[in-house]
């Protein structure tokens, strides 16, 4: 028997908090119509509850995505009022990618190496929010030279209009930080 999933409520998140707080923002200045997140059945959040989230704040329409068919399976039973698409980052920004399409993607940047993240941010029309783990200026260097991935962030979001960037500490590794960002390009 499986043991059951503890998924941690969204609100105890900062980093979701925070990219909530930035949609919020972005669709008062940005006329779009629905927000597409990828990576809806991964991770410690119920699936659909984030969309849940965005949906109630901003009224727009939501859909979910991730590249595990078991995972989906899972989000449909959590969040039966959420339509869900089974397909990777890289063919929902090919397939769903529009000026009027807002992309979500929290925690999924850093499973893409650089050049699919350069291809994914390349594919934007629209905005994007997402958020990433990641470690102090100093540490950050070391990391991501052992992993082998260097995703620059300033690169990645060139031609997009910033509507915010933050950081915030992740409570359980103080050592750590969330970096949370919203931008826009048409």
């Amino acid at each position: 028997m499986t043991k059951p999933v503890a998924y941690e409520d969204i609100r105890t998140r900062p980093a979701y908090v925070r990219a909530l707080e930035q949609v919020v923002q972005l669709t008062a200045a940005r006329p779009l119509e629905r927000i597409v997140e990828i990576g809806s059945a991964s991770g410690r959040v119920q699936p659909g509850q984030f969309l849940m989230h965005l949906h109630n704040a901003t009224g727009l329409s939501v859909i979910g995505s991730d590249a595990s068919a078991e995972g989906l399976d899972v989000a449909r039973e959590a969040a039966r009022h959420v339509a869900f698409i089974h397909a990777d980052a890289m063919t929902i920004v090919r397939r769903e990618a529009s000026p009027t399409t807002l992309i979500v993607a929290m925690n999924q940047i850093g499973k893409l190496s650089p050049a699919e993240a350069q291809m994914f941010f390349d594919g934007i029309r629209g905005a994007i929010t997402f958020s990433e783990r990641g470690v102090l200026a100093k540490e950050a260097a070391q990391r991501d030279r052992d992993r082998g991935w260097d995703h620059d962030y300033a690169q990645l979001l060139r031609g997009f209009e910033l509507i915010e960037l933050a950081a915030s500490p992740t409570p359980k590794f103080p050592e750590r930080e969330a970096i949370i960002a919203t931008a826009y390009r048409a």
